[in-house]
């Protein structure tokens, strides 16, 4: 058989229209003028039989794509898949969607007709302020879930995420991250050794439209396509949910993210590093022979004094607000004397003071540093010793004994209680988090703190693994306040919203 060639000109196709309930105009802010005025959705690359996307371009221009698959395998990399495998959407929602639950291959192939099943990801072009979607939910296992559906209680079984502008949601499955990873190392491959109308390499949001870190492929950004620094082992690859996305988008973006505006990828940071990147010491050795000044030590030492100067200058503030400075974290406790020093000339200059604290310290430290301290944000992580041990590595006697020992002494005290879904959402440990403000006088009021997803950035620069912990709802957080509040006079309040 002769071997045929093609150009390298992009197939362009006219996207299938489909109107919905739920749909509007949104659809043509984005360009898409032919749309309906109650257009839900957009099927940009289908080939579906519902809605197969007609060749607009080139020798096969008038057919549709799937006769181009199913006549054309090689243009396709001669994949497997009986039929086309990816089905890329642009929704406009003007109204809620209804909640679906997506089958896999098996099940679809025996109950729907022979379909596929859906593995699907979500990138948010646009949305308003306070836009949020439904995406997995919070039951522990199977049986919990079975429970919460015949007991109706959709409200606490349904996760709902808050959503802005160039978020990315992902499931983490084999087939869909190994679709999103031949899709960009095609883009990889293609655009590598090109340049664009400017003379420059192309952005990461020239190709896929989304441009926060204005970063560059392949040698200039040490990057990746399967989400690693060039010459970094499997295991420091990043992704969305513990890890799991080696190889997709996700672990793509996340990589990008890590390198420097300014990084070209040469390694001399890693050769003089003494650690490989993979902690630091602050040695300086990095910022030091780096060529394209892409790395930098951030923080400087103070003296107290100093620090105080900073802080009088916002005393007028604190007068007409009734602030002060607060000491945080990490743990103040554990820089003991520069805690204390600072404390005492903050309270020299009539500043009021307040500290966060573990509450794991020496007693006579804690005693002595309560001398200068007009509020105490004690923490309260775990009431159950042998899980306060297991989440922590210590249990919780020291923390309890001190708690009381500032009680005893007569200091102010928030009890401030971080409640993290799967680990600590338990009603016996809202019991023990109400018995504990019970006993101790000094506790003014108790302040939940419901686990949020800010930290993920920090963990992914780390290049430590995420855990894939679901954000409690509106809801289930004041479910959560009613349970601890229900034994103790103490008022019970939310820190912030989740």
């Amino acid at each position: 058989m002769e071997r045929q060639s093609y150009s390298n000109e992009v197939i362009l196709l006219q996207p299938v229209f489909k109107d919905a309930i739920w749909g509007g105009d949104l659809l043509k802010n984005f360009g898409y003028e032919q749309a309906g005025d109650n257009a839900g959705e957009c099927w940009g690359i289908s080939a579906h039989k519902s809605g197969d996307c007609t060749i607009l371009n080139g020798e096969f221009a008038g057919e549709k794509l799937s006769w181009c698959y199913e006549n054309h395998r090689e243009l396709f990399g001669n994949i497997e898949n009986d039929v086309f495998p990816l089905l890329v959407k642009i929704i406009g929602a003007q109204q809620d969607l209804s909640i679906q639950v997506h089958p896999n291959d098996a099940y679809a192939a025996e109950h729907e007709n022979g379909s596929l099943g859906k593995t699907e990801c979500w990138y948010i072009l646009d949305c308003k302020e306070d836009a949020s979607i439904v995406i997995g939910h919070n039951a522990k296992d199977k049986k919990e879930l079975a429970d919460m559906i015949n007991q109706g209680r959709w409200n606490e079984l349904i996760r709902v995420v808050p959503i802005k502008k160039g978020d990315f949601f992902g499931n983490d499955t084999e087939r869909s991250n190994s679709i999103a990873q031949r899709f960009y190392q095609s883009l990889y491959e293609f655009f590598k050794d090109k340049t664009n109308l400017f003379g420059y390499h192309w952005l990461v949001g020239d190709l896929i439209g989304y441009n926060p870190h204005h970063q560059w492929f392949g040698k200039n950004t040490a990057a990746t396509p399967d989400g690693r620094y060039t010459g970094d082992t499997l295991k420091f690859g990043l992704g969305q949910s513990e890890g799991k996305d080696r190889n997709g988008l996700t672990a793509l973006l996340n990589s990008i993210a890590r390198v420097d505006p300014n990084a070209i990828g040469c390694g001399k940071c890693r050769e003089v590093c003494p650690n490989n990147l993979k902690s630091c010491d602050f040695c300086g050795k990095c910022e030091l022979y780096c060529p394209a000044d892409a790395r930098k030590i951030c923080g400087k030492e103070y003296t107290t004094d100093e620090v105080l100067k900073e802080i009088v200058k916002d005393k007028p503030f604190y007068e007409n607000s009734g602030g002060g400075v607060t000491l945080s974290g990490g743990e103040p406790l554990a820089q003991y004397d520069f805690s204390l020093e600072l404390l005492k000339k903050a309270k020299e200059n009539g500043i009021h003071t307040a500290i966060e604290t573990c509450g794991y310290a020496e007693k006579p430290k804690i005693l002595e540093i309560a001398k200068y301290v007009d509020l105490f944000l004690f923490d309260c992580k775990e009431t159950d010793q042998e899980l306060h041990k297991e989440y922590t590595g210590f249990d919780n006697k020291i923390i309890l004994d001190n708690l009381k020992a500032l009680s005893d002494a007569g200091s102010k005290i928030i009890l401030r209680c971080p409640i993290i879904p799967g680990f600590n959402d338990r009603a016996e440990h809202f019991k023990g988090i109400s018995e504990t403000a019970e006993k101790f006088i000094g506790i003014e009021h108790i302040e939940i703190e419901p686990f949020h997803p800010l930290g993920e950035s920090k963990y992914s620069a780390l290049g430590r693994e995420v855990a894939d912990i679901p954000v409690p709802s509106g809801k289930t957080v004041d479910k959560w306040i009613k349970q601890i509040g229900c034994g103790t006079v103490k008022d019970v309040i939310c820190a912030y919203q989740a």
